[in-house]
């Protein structure tokens, strides 16, 4: 992505969308941001309850297309 972007790996933003606590936990490795969304066997409180960037029941939610790119 930031060879097509012309810009320095250092520039950009990864994102980790996950429906479970290790999606979350991988995202913490690795630096990324984490959008957790209750779509699977954890439940929303749960995967707050992980410390994601952001978390959504589902990303049709209209604040999950803010949270992923900055715009709603």
């Amino acid at each position: 992505g930031a060879d097509k972007l012309g810009v320095p790996i250092e520039e950009c933003r990864f994102v980790v969308i996950g429906d479970t606590p290790k999606d979350v936990a991988a995202a913490k490795v690795i630096g990324a941001d984490s959008v957790a969304v209750a779509t699977g066997m954890h439940d929303l409180a749960e995967l707050k309850g992980c410390d994601p960037t952001a978390a959504f029941a589902t990303l049709a939610d209209r604040s999950a297309e803010t949270a992923l790119f900055g715009r709603g």
